[in-house]
C-alpha cells in the first residue's frame, strides 16, 4: 500500500481546527480567549482538548484556577502546529489565485463606533497578514449596516446593536447570523464644572435631562433606548462620536457614550465621567452576515482578525 493512500491514526485528531486553537492558547494565553478568538465556545474548545490529550497520552495543557497554559510538550505541539498552519494558508491562498483574476478586494460595512475605533487596527493587521486583497469599509449606525448585509451589497458587517437584527417589516430578523465578539460598556459623561460633576445619577435623573444623543437606528441610541426608554427631547442629535465628545468637551451639555470614543478624553481631563446607578450600559460587538452564505476566503481571514483583536481587547480589559 503506498504512503499516500494510508490514514494516519492521529489524522482525526490533529485537524486544523484543533491546531488552530492550540496556537491560539499559545498567543492569547488562555483557552476561553482562544475560543473566542476562533469564533468557537469554551465547552467546545475544552471537549477538543481533552479528546487529543486521550488520544496522545499527556497532557498539552496545564490547568489552574487561574486560566490554562501549555505544558512543554504542548509548546512542542504548537511549534510544529503553526508551521502546518502556514502551509495549509499558502496552499490555500494558491489555490485561490488561480482562480482568481486579479486581486481580490473585500467590501465591508461597520458602526460607525466599530469604524472609527477598532476597524483602522483591524485594517492595519489585514494590510500586514494579506497585503494581496483590498479592503474598504461603509460606515454608519447599526441598522443600516444590517440592512446592507440582508441586501446582499456587502458580506459581512460589524454592529454593536442590542437588538441588531430587530430592521421592521418586512423583514424582521430574518437571514442574518450574528456572532458575539466582545462587549463594549457606555459612560455617562458631562461638562467640567456641571451639576452631575461627583454625583451618582439614576434613570429618574437622566430621564428629566436633555441629552446630547446619537441619532436612532444607531446602537449607541438603541441601548440608552433599552437602559432609560423615557426621556427629555435631545438637546441635539449627531450622528458623529467625535462630534458629540467635542460638543460635550465645549459644554453643550451631558452624553452617554462608548468608552471607545470617550476615554481618551476622560483621561485628558477634557469631560468628566459621572457614576451611574441603573441597568448595565453595555451592548454587544457583533459580526453579522447573511444565512446560508458560503464566505469567501477573504471574509473569513477578516472576521479571523476581528475576532482576535476583539479577543486581545477583552484580555486586556480584564488584566
Amino acid at each position: 500500500m503506498s504512503q499516500a493512500s494510508q490514514r494516519h491514526p492521529h489524522d482525526p485528531h490533529l485537524n486544523l481546527t484543533v491546531l488552530r486553537l492550540l496556537a491560539a492558547i499559545d498567543e492569547l494565553g488562555g483557552v476561553g480567549a482562544a475560543a473566542r478568538a476562533l469564533g468557537m465556545t469554551q465547552p467546545s474548545a475544552s471537549r477538543s482538548l481533552a479528546s487529543l490529550e486521550r488520544h496522545l497520552g499527556y497532557a498539552l495543557l496545564e490547568r489552574t484556577p487561574r486560566g490554562s497554559t501549555l505544558t512543554r510538550n504542548g509548546l512542542a505541539v504548537v511549534g510544529q502546529a503553526r508551521a502546518v498552519l502556514g502551509a495549509q494558508e499558502r496552499l490555500e491562498r494558491t489555490v485561490d489565485a488561480l482562480a482568481s483574476s486579479g486581486p481580490a478586494r473585500l467590501e465591508l460595512a461597520a458602526s460607525r463606533t466599530i469604524g472609527e475605533h477598532l476597524v483602522p487596527s483591524w485594517l492595519g493587521e489585514q494590510a500586514t497578514s494579506h497585503p494581496d486583497t483590498w479592503v474598504s469599509f461603509r460606515f454608519d449606525n447599526s441598522a443600516n449596516v444590517a440592512r446592507l448585509v440582508l441586501d446582499g451589497t456587502v458580506p459581512l458587517g460589524f454592529v454593536e446593536d442590542p437588538t441588531p437584527l430587530d430592521l421592521g417589516a418586512p423583514h424582521p430578523q430574518q437571514g442574518i447570523v450574528s456572532e458575539t465578539l466582545c462587549t463594549d460598556d457606555l459612560r455617562l459623561v458631562v461638562p467640567p464644572g456641571h451639576p452631575w460633576v461627583g454625583a451618582t445619577v439614576g434613570p429618574r435623573q437622566l430621564s428629566g435631562a436633555r441629552l446630547i444623543e446619537r441619532e436612532p437606528g444607531s446602537g449607541t441610541r438603541a441601548t440608552l433606548d433599552a437602559a432609560v426608554p423615557q426621556r427629555q427631547r435631545p438637546l441635539t442629535e449627531l450622528d458623529s462620536n467625535a462630534a458629540i465628545v467635542a460638543a460635550v468637551a465645549a459644554g453643550v451639555g451631558p452624553t452617554v457614550l462608548s468608552g471607545l470614543a470617550v476615554d481618551r478624553l476622560l483621561a485628558d481631563g477634557q469631560v468628566v465621567r459621572v457614576a451611574w446607578d441603573g441597568p448595565a450600559l453595555s451592548r454587544p460587538l457583533r459580526a453579522i452576515w447573511l444565512e446560508g452564505t458560503r464566505a469567501s476566503r477573504e471574509v473569513r481571514d477578516f472576521l479571523t482578525i476581528a475576532r482576535r483583536q476583539c479577543a486581545l481587547r477583552a484580555q486586556s480589559l480584564q488584566g
